[in-house]
């Protein structure tokens, strides 16, 4: 099963100036998720911070990768309504993993999380989810339901072009998609 790492990366704009700089580095997608999904990924990955703010009762929320944040708020509500949509019309499964990212304290909406995956899991009923409420700990509040899945593996800096740096093991390994096991969950970058 195809899966890509940090999603929702591939959104140019930046919420803070001071962080543009910064995103080139914390770009782990080129293309939207529209385009992974016809790519072959089923599984997504989302890094999102809260800012604290409710709208509507449901959190205001972005995606972010480290301390660089993508997008507009809540345009995560708007990814997932695309692939639920994508879903429901072609009858397949999509899993979404949410991950809270506090690795560096900015955790002032934390407290919303719980908020957040109840109104994604009721809303969205053609996703499967999972939510971790910490990447740091990696705390798993609710998994899967029925991946299926026997391993996961991460393979980072797949790069879509042909160059093999920084570290030619690394980019022969991901490059080799005949060694894919059934069972198994692979997260790659630029897919």
């Amino acid at each position: 099963m195809l899966g890509s790492h940090n999603s929702g990366t591939y959104i140019k704009s930046t919420r803070s100036f001071w962080m543009r700089p910064f995103a080139w580095m914390a770009r782990c997608q080129s293309k939207d998720v529209l385009e992974q999904y016809d790519s072959g990924v089923r599984v997504f990955d989302f890094r999102i911070r809260c800012t604290g703010k409710l709208v509507d009762g449901v959190p205001e929320v972005y995606i972010c990768h480290g301390l660089v944040e993508y997008g507009i708020p809540d345009i995560l509500y708007t990814i997932i309504s695309e692939l639920n949509w994508y879903a429901k019309t072609r009858r397949e499964k999509i899993w979404i993993t949410v991950v809270y990212e506090d690795t560096f304290g900015k955790d002032k909406g934390k407290e919303l999380f719980p908020t957040l995956y109840r109104h994604l899991q009721s809303t969205y009923l053609g996703i499967d989810f999972q939510f971790i409420d910490s990447k740091k700990t990696w705390n798993i509040v609710k998994d899967f339901q029925e991946p299926g899945w026997t391993n996961v593996e991460a393979k980072f800096w797949k790069f879509s072009y042909s160059c093999p740096l920084p570290f030619p093991w690394l980019w022969r390994s991901c490059r080799n998609t005949k060694n894919e096991k059934n069972g198994t969950l692979y997260y790659y970058d630029f897919i």
